[in-house]
């Protein structure tokens, strides 16, 4: 019997996570892995495929844009035509940006390079209760430019074993920081949004 083709495709999600927990599937929870492979099961008309996504969220956690592979034996899908049917049966807080086919020698966990992280807040006035899926509120005023310095810090090479969940004496704890910065929001708006919306990136 001759083995089937792998064929292997790379699809770029963003998610509103507030209603999941995490990225990864668990039982009884709702979670964006879950949602994923549910709809891949339907759109495909078999369970028969395989998942590994770039990196794991916690849960509330929203992504902008990250990439999940897409492992097929002998399926060669049309993108087009696949984007649009995913997209259709995903939740509408989940989103596929793109597909593109990619080879054996791509591995989506080892070959990120960066990531980033954003974090919104803002201090003083209570928000708006639409914010609260998307920024934390501080109740006291803060002192902003003291946390700029702060931020800073963090820059550099560092061992974050502490943060590391049971870290074994193999497990590489040491990551680089390029940057570290607290600035007004610009990235985000939206009608319902204070006027001075913090970010730490």
């Amino acid at each position: 019997m001759q083995k089937p083709q792998r064929l292997y495709y790379l699809i770029k999600l963003q998610y509103l996570g507030f209603r999941f927990h995490g990225w990864q599937k668990q039982p009884d929870v709702p979670t964006v892995e879950k949602m994923v492979k549910r709809t891949l099961r339907f759109v495909l008309d078999h369970p028969n495929f395989k998942v590994l996504a770039a990196g794991r969220t916690d849960a509330r956690v929203s992504v902008n844009e990250t990439i999940i592979e897409l492992f097929l034996d002998d399926e060669a899908l049309n993108l087009d035509t696949f984007l649009a049917e995913f997209n259709l049966n995903l939740p509408s807080d989940i989103r596929a940006l793109a597909i593109e086919e990619t080879n054996a020698q791509f591995n989506v966990i080892q070959h990120p390079k960066e990531k980033e992280y954003i974090y919104l807040f803002s201090h003083g006035e209570k928000f708006h209760p639409f914010c609260a899926s998307l920024m934390v509120y501080m109740k006291t005023e803060l002192d902003i430019e003291l946390m700029q310095t702060a931020a800073r810090l963090f820059e550099g090479i560092h061992n974050f074993w502490s943060y590391t969940y049971k870290p074994s004496d193999t497990t590489d704890t040491v990551s680089t920081v390029n940057s570290c910065l607290i600035e007004e929001n610009t990235l985000f708006t939206a009608n319902f949004f204070q006027k001075k919306v913090m970010l730490l990136e």
